[in-house]
């Protein structure tokens, strides 16, 4: 139920450059019952609103972590930079239709950029230790430079505890000496979802249909081909896609995760900046 709170802030830490971990804890109501994926809408200023998704995990319903990149440099930012331990704050909450649907017959990936992984690191905290969900759970994760990353122990932590996660880190600005993947995140989905989707192999068998074949052999290729296109229009409906970042990066994954047969009924996304 939305309602008004008051907080406190418990810590506020600068994380990397541009980034703020500021955890709140409630005073009035003591505790808040949020979806995982929702935001609240904080007072940063006399008049002045910014809205923030939460980065913890509904289980954590007494306090509330939030993620910040100040770099913006307007209100809710020098709200952030100033803030500390024992100011009181007060906001609305919880908001928002960008939650976790909780289903174990589909596959989740969440594609994320900056500090759009705070409402995924809420979701799959959640899934993973809360419901203890035993579906597959995979995170695109994209930074422009390697300063830039935040939370990687926490999700390294949680891929080797939990067999069913696992992350895909990238840069798309990376230094000469960075030894990981480069580039954009659909780069990384694409490979995964040829994989998942049977790709390669339906365009083996059009390759083979392409060939000089004795007609048995042509019918039975025809057969297995059709039998693989029903097969990956199942797979297809058993994946979940969660988009969360800036909204030329939501656009073009949205349209290539649809161009790849995804129903638009699958793919959840919020705008961040």
């Amino acid at each position: 139920m939305v309602a008004n709170y008051r907080a406190v802030v418990e810590s506020n830490e600068k994380i990397n450059a541009k980034i703020y971990k500021t955890v709140f804890r409630l005073i009035e109501p003591v505790l808040m019952e949020f979806k995982a994926g929702q935001f609240i809408n904080i007072l940063v200023a006399p008049n002045t609103r910014r809205s923030y998704s939460i980065g913890s995990s509904p289980a954590q319903n007494t306090k509330l972590d939030i993620y910040t990149d100040v770099t913006p440099g307007g209100p809710g930012s020098k709200f952030f930079e100033a803030a500390k331990a024992g100011d009181e704050a007060s906001f609305i909450g919880p908001l928002g239709l960008f939650v976790y649907e909780d289903n174990e017959n589909s596959k989740a990936i969440f594609i994320a950029t900056g500090t759009g992984l705070a409402p995924f690191y809420s979701m799959i905290c959640y899934a993973l230790e809360t419901l203890k969900s035993k579906r597959e759970i995979k995170l695109y994760l994209g930074f422009r430079y390697e300063e830039d990353c935040f939370l990687l122990d926490e999700l390294e932590m949680l891929e080797e505890k939990y067999s069913n996660f696992s992350f895909c880190l990238t840069l798309s600005k990376p230094s000469d000496s960075w030894r990981g993947n480069s580039g954009y995140v659909t780069k990384y989905l694409e490979q995964d979802l040829k994989e998942d989707l049977g790709e390669d192999l339906k365009s083996g068998l059009k390759q083979n249909l392409k060939d000089e074949l004795d007609q048995d052999l042509r019918q039975n290729l025809k057969k297995e081909l059709n039998q693989q296109i029903k097969q990956d229009s199942k797979k297809k409906e058993l994946l979940d896609a969660y988009i969360c970042g800036g909204q030329a990066m939501i656009t073009s994954v949205n349209e290539f995760l649809i161009n790849k047969g995804i129903s638009p009924d699958n793919i959840y996304s919020e705008k961040f900046f």
